[in-house]
C-alpha cells in the first residue's frame, strides 16, 4: 500500500518496526503512570476488603497500560496496511512547524465549535446540571493527568491502535487496494467518532442520572467533533499531529475549566 504522506513533514519512524512499537508503547506509559496522580473515589467494597489507597490507584491503571499494549501491537501489524504514519520528532524545522501550524489550526477550529455549541445548548440546560457536569470534569482527572494521558496515551490507543484496526477493516471491505481510498478512511474515521460518542454518552447519566436531552446532544456532538478532527489529521498528516491536536484542545479544555 502506498503512504499517504503530508508534504511538510518529511522525516517517519518505520510503522512495521518493533522499534517503534516499543518507543509508542515508551511515550504512552508516561500517560499510564500518570493516572497515579489521580484522587479515585474508592468504592466501599474495596475499603471493606482492606485494600490500601496506592493500591487501589495501581489496580485502576492495569486495565490503561493492558490497552497501551494491545494498541501498539494492533499499530505494528496493521497501520502499514492503512497508511498511518508518525513522525520522528525535531527531525526538521520544517516539519515540526508544519504539524504545530496543522495541528493547531484544526484544535482552533474544533475549539471554536464546540464553544459554540456549548454556548447555544447550554441556554436549554438547567444552571446547576452545567455546574455539576462542570464540577465532574474538573475533579475527575488531575490537570496533569488530563493533558499526558489524553495527549498521548489515549491518542496512541484510539488512534494507532483501534484507529488502525478500522481502517483496516475497511480497506479490506474496499478489496485491499493499492492506495486506501478517502471513501474507505472517511467510513473509518466517522466510525471513530461514533464510538467516541458512544463512550461519552454513559457519563450524563454517572453525574446526574437523569439528564436534559439537550446535554446528551452537547456530550454526543462534543465526542463525534473532537475525535473526527483527531482522525482526520492522524490519517492525513500522522499520529503526532493527532497529539499535538488533542494536546492544544485539552490546554483549552482545562483553561476553561481551571481558570474560566
Amino acid at each position: 500500500m502506498k503512504t499517504q504522506i503530508n508534504p511538510t513533514v518529511n522525516k517517519w519512524l518505520p510503522a512495521r518496526s518493533w522499534k517503534t512499537a516499543f518507543l509508542l508503547w515508551l511515550a504512552g506509559l508516561s500517560g499510564v503512570i500518570s493516572l497515579y496522580l489521580t484522587d479515585i473515589p474508592m468504592p466501599s467494597e474495596v475499603i471493606a476488603a482492606g485494600l490500601t489507597k496506592e493500591s487501589f490507584k495501581l489496580s485502576t491503571m492495569i486495565g490503561p497500560f493492558l490497552m497501551l499494549g494491545i494498541a501498539v501491537v494492533l499499530g505494528r501489524f496493521l497501520a502499514h496496511k492503512t497508511g498511518l504514519q508518525v513522525q520522528r520528532f525535531g527531525d526538521s524545522a520544517s516539519g515540526l512547524k508544519g504539524l504545530l501550524f496543522i495541528s493547531g489550526k484544526t484544535a482552533l477550529g474544533v475549539g471554536l465549535v464546540l464553544a459554540a455549541l456549548y454556548f447555544l445548548l447550554g441556554l436549554l440546560i438547567p444552571d446547576e446540571s452545567l455546574a455539576a457536569v462542570k464540577a465532574f470534569e474538573r475533579d475527575a482527572l488531575h490537570p496533569a493527568t488530563a493533558l499526558i494521558y489524553g495527549s498521548i496515551t489515549e491518542e496512541i490507543v484510539m488512534r494507532w491502535g483501534l484507529f488502525s484496526l478500522v481502517l483496516w477493516i475497511t480497506w479490506m471491505f474496499a478489496g485491499r487496494p493499492e492506495k486506501m481510498s478517502n471513501t474507505a478512511a472517511y467510513a473509518a474515521i466517522i466510525g471513530m467518532a461514533v464510538l467516541t460518542m458512544l463512550s461519552h454518552l454513559p457519563t450524563p447519566f454517572q453525574i446526574l442520572g437523569d439528564p436534559p436531552a439537550a446535554l446528551l446532544v452537547q456530550q454526543a456532538l462534543s465526542g463525534t467533533i473532537s475525535a473526527a478532527a483527531a482522525g482526520w489529521l492522524c490519517f492525513r498528516h500522522g499520529l503526532e499531529s493527532a497529539m499535538v491536536y488533542k494536546f492544544f484542545l485539552v490546554t483549552g479544555a482545562l483553561t476553561v475549566l481551571h481558570v474560566g
